[in-house]
């Protein structure tokens, strides 16, 4: 008769819910120093970026890589306090939504992009002006376009595109805290 052992091994990792960083270390204010370059980084490109070639290949594979190296300082530097909390809404906003019209739903930002006639795509694609509001307008303003978008999308694309655009949506009254 064949005895088997079981034998079982506990490895326990500390799980930390807080941490401390001493943001006046050497080494965090190196890493401050290197994340505000990579987010003036990003600012040049984004400016010098062309209106007309925003949805182009070349252009959204700059921006995105742009988009990724700031966002991933800035989540280091998160506990430093070093970047104003609306300074960063904007920066995760813009490149959530960037990534998202230039990946999978491109084809469809590509013919919604050319709409003239319903300021409300321009607003939200061009204009962008919900940071400029305070909470309460920015959050009706928003809601308004994205309904908006919402129909002209379901309209020249698909219904998909507009549930995926929703989605979209969705997470930047989330973000917004509408």
């Amino acid at each position: 008769m064949l005895n088997l052992i079981l034998v079982t091994v506990f490895l326990t990792f500390p799980i930390f819910d807080s941490y401390s960083v001493n943001c006046r270390s050497n080494l965090v204010r190196s890493e401050i120093r290197k994340c505000t370059q990579t987010v003036h980084e990003f600012q040049r490109t984004h400016e010098r970026m062309d209106g007309n070639k925003w949805l182009e290949p070349q252009t959204a594979g700059e921006l995105n890589r742009k988009c990724d190296e700031a966002m991933n300082c800035l989540h280091v530097l998160d506990n430093c306090s070093v970047f104003e909390d609306d300074d960063i809404l904007w920066l995760e906003d813009f490149c959530d939504s960037y990534r998202f019209f230039t990946g999978n739903f491109h084809e469809c930002a590509v013919k919604i992009d050319r709409n003239q006639k319903d300021p409300c795509v321009q607003d939200y694609l061009v204009n962008s002006p919900y940071f400029m509001l305070n909470s309460d307008e920015r959050c009706a303003k928003l809601h308004s376009d994205g309904a908006c978008v919402s129909n002209v999308i379901n309209s020249t694309c698909s219904p998909d595109y507009a549930i995926d655009f929703d989605r979209l949506l969705d997470r930047q009254m989330i973000r917004m805290k509408c």
